[in-house]
């Protein structure tokens, strides 16, 4: 019996899920301590903090692009009808020393017409030659197919021997099935569409959601991904729609709209889902 269900929180990027993840941290549930690998640290966007095990990140990073394709990421998501239930590329191969990039000369002086920030938000500067990025794969032994699919049953073995552990990812609405066993309940947390939209815009750059390229660019690259290209907000937003409903068919799921956590109804409704 255990003594709490194993929950996943997921959802598009800034949609309160940090939030949530510690409230049930709060209340006994744990970020998950995997191959001594560390809770993500605060930063200015979530100053208490992201409650996610940055491994998993990493993972989940990976498992993305080999089952779906080197330009997707959890920024920009698959099509459901191109999920496909393995790890895909026998030779699947992603780390830097393989992928080097090669963005115009006059990229970082265009910085901010580009992305609308004064900093580098797409971290394309953090990707280029001896960067963190791309060497974290490595260090962690997921940049092949083969490790990767190591990684995956190895972390759902040490979930399903586990309980009361809360995993919270964007990334997770894409892999959410390799880690079907160790994973009872799903919390899907959505937002307010203009406000949404608002919040991404802020958080990776004014120019996400855009059919517009920088000149000398057909791509565009986020701090997690090698290349991406423009998507609007309403195909963003629909394929991840189309992946929750998926997931409503084969998990116990519970939707919850980010502008209805601070009342007391809502909070009854998470703790009665989780709890019975």
């Amino acid at each position: 019996m255990k003594a709490k269900p194993n929950l996943a929180i997921i959802g598009t990027p800034r949609s309160a899920s940090s939030f949530l993840a510690k409230f049930f941290v709060l209340r006994g549930w744990q970020v998950p301590n995997y191959r001594d690998s560390t809770t993500m640290s605060p930063s200015q966007f979530n100053p208490e903090g992201y409650f996610e095990n940055t491994y998993l990140n990493l993972l989940n990073d990976q498992i993305i692009r080999s089952r779906f394709g080197l330009e997707h990421s959890f920024l920009y998501p698959p099509k459901f009808s191109a999920i496909n239930a393995q790890i895909l590329a026998t030779d699947f191969f992603y780390d830097l020393d393989e992928t080097l990039i090669d963005f115009p000369e006059d990229y970082l002086s265009n910085l901010k017409g580009y992305t609308g920030e004064e900093w580098d938000v797409w971290g394309l500067t953090r990707m280029s030659e001896g960067e963190k990025w791309h060497r974290a794969y490595s260090a962690r032994n997921i940049s092949s197919s083969v490790q990767i699919m190591e990684a995956t049953s190895d972390f759902n073995n040490f979930l399903s021997k586990t309980d009361s552990v809360v995993l919270k990812d964007s990334r997770l609405t894409f892999t959410l099935d390799l880690f079907a066993q160790g994973i009872d309940k799903v919390i899907i947390l959505q937002r307010e569409e203009n406000s949404l939209a608002s919040s991404i815009r802020n958080h990776y750059g004014q120019n996400i959601f855009t059919n517009n390229r920088a000149k000398g660019f057909s791509w565009v690259s986020n701090h997690f991904n090698y290349k991406i290209g423009p998507m609007s907000f309403e195909d963003f937003s629909q394929r991840y729609e189309d992946f929750y409903l998926e997931i409503e068919k084969n998990y116990s799921v519970l939707r919850v709209n980010q502008h209805l956590l601070s009342e007391d109804s809502t909070i009854r409704t998470l703790i009665d889902f989780v709890e019975n």
